[in-house]
């Protein structure tokens, strides 16, 4: 959301994203593909972050403490749109 403001607050003062100012968000929220310029963000994947914390819950509940929570990776995404500019 406030990769949106900036969008918002850069228009206000004239200048153009991306030609002036790339502006790069997270989470790629839906609203994110909707406005103008679309946002570029990062694409965390959430649906699998939280399936494995279901996971490491139950396994808890169950008594089973072996998994370490410090190794958990999860590989996010650049969703790349027009707020951002390609290095020429």
């Amino acid at each position: 959301m406030i990769a949106i403001g900036v969008i918002r607050g850069l228009k206000e003062r004239g200048l153009s994203i991306p030609n002036d100012v790339s502006d790069v968000g997270f989470d790629d929220i839906q609203t994110s593909s909707l406005i103008s310029p679309s946002l570029t963000t990062v694409r965390q994947p959430s649906y699998d972050i939280g399936y494995k914390a279901s996971e490491i819950l139950i396994n808890c509940l169950k008594g089973d403490k072996k998994e370490s929570f410090d190794e958990l990776i999860f590989k996010p995404e650049l969703v790349i749109r027009d707020s951002t500019k390609e290095s020429e």
